[in-house]
């Protein structure tokens, strides 16, 4: 009868010599087959499997968090921002990691005297794309001085031509994103010339060098780049992003047929459903009369109209159907779609910015500034932080507000003024009927008010019935209009209460705590409303009243001028509104001010302009220059 301990011999054995095996294997100081392929293996299934699920996780967040402004040339890479930099960094933590264990566990480094020559297994073969990976991690970690230094050490230290290449094409990314526009085009030049490199870095060199020439608006070149990066890129979900890049600067470079067709192209891909979806919405915004027909982008962006998966997009189709109407010189057609694109806007903040200031610029072009002023105060509200036009907006609407509540000073004292030319029956019986119509427009205020909370609600339907409020929509929705009830609808913003306010007619300014006071009342309730000989007694029927208003109407006319001449750069109303000042009131303490403003005014435009009117004796500085004279001697 065999020993059983003899029958689990070999078994034991097996597990001696793999264990031997593995021991010595471990050791980086010795070169032969077996050694290189443990090392070759546990580097790549190893620490660098884990670190690219890692890199992967990563940049999946990445995008998932970017916040697209499709309104720019799209960067070719997407990079960490503000949105994604909290969930990424740890993740680049554990493939920086990872990637370093096998780096100092798995790097052969033998005596020369013992190394074999073997062609295969290569040795370190996966080390120098561990350290790719943890280049790559303190890149997206924004740490670029590390980055630099991993690259520079592959590109001085690894002999292998595609690792070289690919080193130099990170320096390249890593000079661009820290603007060394300099060394970046020197890397990506030495990157370009290994010819021989893999198609992935040929792809990413030619990426990257069509940012650099993004950024330095050479768009031509960025045209030539991507045009080769394409070639080699197989997979067609890889294609899109480049291919709609490409369309974008064809229209930068001023190819807008070119344009419209690449981004048809992308259209025809089925990429993800925004890229595609934009794809079109972009082709509205390239065309130009000059070079084609609108009809059919007209028709696509109607059929976009009627296609439910755009239910949330329809703002940005209107946009893109004004942008049409408004190139072929529709304008009112232009104007209408905008404002229906405001209309049926449903939390696109940024598209709701860019419709109110194309609208305000299409009536700011008109030289209607009140409705200008309205809706360029309404982009402010939506404008981000990064819109380049921000701070010139930011000026005008203020510029704008100073001349509309010059302007409504004017119609508000003209308003009172003409209320105490009537009659005391007269006067009392327009009141009550004001009094009427403001409970009406409460009224409706809060049947429209009612309706518009009983809709939200309903849309929220009973999700979440009973959990925790957060979570339970028509709760949340509930509170939301309770607590607009109660502060009305401000914008999220500090010091709210200094935010500038147009008085009506029959109220005055009020102190803060007041004003709070206020606030928690019903805002529909007409009891709050001021009665009606409340309202009569504050008009300026009284000589010393009317004497003020006549004051604030003169001082309204002459800074009015002000703001067309000096902040909004337009003569012609200054002019006219100076000389309907001087004709309507028999002096005021601006009489003389104004009519020097009307010297000076045509005194500029004559010596500027070589401005001329023989039909008109006061449309000259010589006409003012003799009422100044005249009227105030010295």
């Amino acid at each position: 009868m065999m020993n059983p301990y003899m029958s689990k011999f070999p078994h034991l054995l097996l597990v001696l010599i793999t264990a031997t095996v593995v021991v010595q294997g471990c050791t980086t100081k010795r070169d032969g087959r077996a050694y290189r392929v443990y090392h070759n293996t546990t580097a790549k299934f190893n620490g660098f499997y884990y670190a690219n699920e890692a890199m992967a996780e990563a940049e999946k967040k990445i995008e998932e968090l970017y916040e697209t402004n499709w309104d720019e040339v799209l960067p070719v890479f997407l990079d960490v921002d503000d949105n994604s930099a909290q969930q990424v960094y740890p993740l680049m933590e554990r493939a920086i990691e990872k990637c370093s264990k096998v780096v100092d566990r798995h790097t052969m480094n033998p005596p020369k005297r013992e190394r074999k020559s073997l062609n295969w297994p290569e040795m370190n073969k996966w080390i120098d794309d561990n350290y790719t990976v943890i280049g790559r991690a303190y890149y997206m970690k924004e740490d670029f001085a590390k980055a630099e230094e991993v690259f520079l050490f592959l590109a001085r230290t690894v002999d292998s031509p595609d690792a070289q290449a690919w080193s130099f094409s990170w320096l390249g990314r890593i000079y661009l994103r820290t603007g060394n526009m300099v060394k970046a085009k020197n890397m990506l030049s030495k990157a370009e010339q290994y010819s021989d490199a893999s198609q992935e870095v040929g792809v990413h060199t030619r990426l990257v060098f069509a940012q650099y020439h993004i950024q330095k608006e050479n768009y031509e070149e960025a045209i030539r780049y991507i045009e080769e990066a394409l070639g080699l890129i197989k997979k067609k979900n890889d294609k899109a992003r480049p291919l709609f890049i490409l369309a974008q600067c064809l229209r930068e470079s001023g190819d807008s047929e070119g344009a419209i067709e690449t981004f048809n192209k992308v259209v025809k891909l089925r990429t993800p459903y925004e890229l595609e979806f934009q794809s079109k919405i972009q082709q509205a915004m390239t065309y130009e009369r000059r070079e084609g027909n609108s009809d059919p982008i007209i028709e696509l962006l109607e059929e976009m109209l009627d296609d439910d998966k755009n239910t949330e997009y329809l703002d940005q189709i209107y946009y893109a159907l004004a942008e049409v109407a408004l190139e072929d010189r529709k304008r009112d057609e232009g104007i209408e779609h905008l404002e229906t694109s405001v209309y049926v806007s449903e939390g696109n903040s940024r598209q709701l910015g860019k419709s109110y200031l194309r609208l305000a610029d299409l009536h700011m072009e008109d030289l209607h500034y009140e409705t200008a002023q309205a809706y360029y105060d309404s982009a402010l509200v939506h404008m981000p932080e990064d819109n380049e036009r921000l701070e010139d907006v930011t000026n005008l609407a203020s510029n704008l507000t100073d001349l509309v509540l010059n302007l409504r000073t004017i119609e508000e004292q003209d308003s009172l003024m003409e209320l105490c030319d009537l009659s005391d029956n007269e006067r009392r019986r327009v009141i009550e009927g004001l009094w009427e119509e403001m409970v009406d427009d409460l009224e409706r205020r809060k049947e429209d008010k009612e309706a518009a909370n009983e809709a939200a609600i309903s849309a929220a339907g009973s999700a979440g019935a009973g959990m925790f409020w957060p979570y339970n929509g028509a709760l949340r929705i509930s509170g939301q209009q309770n607590f607009y009830d109660y502060w009305g609808e401000r914008v999220l913003e500090d010091h709210w209460r200094r935010s500038s306010k147009i008085g009506n007619l029959f109220s005055d300014d009020t102190e803060e705590g007041e004003e709070e006071f206020n606030e928690s009342q019903d805002p529909y309730d007409p009891a709050n409303l001021p009665t009606v000989d409340e309202m009569l007694s504050e008009l300026p029927c009284e000589a010393e009243e009317r004497s003020n208003s006549l004051a604030m109407l003169a001082e309204a006319y002459y800074m009015a001028g002000l703001d067309y001449r000096e902040k909004l750069e337009d003569p012609e109303n200054a002019i006219d509104i100076w000389q309907e000042l001087l004709a309507r009131l028999d002096s005021s303490a601006f009489h003389p001010t104004a009519t020097y403003q009307l010297y000076r005014t045509y005194l500029q435009r004559e010596i500027e302009d070589g401005y001329t009117n023989p039909f008109c004796e006061s449309c000259n500085s010589t006409f003012w220059a003799d009422q100044i004279v005249n009227n105030y001697p010295v």
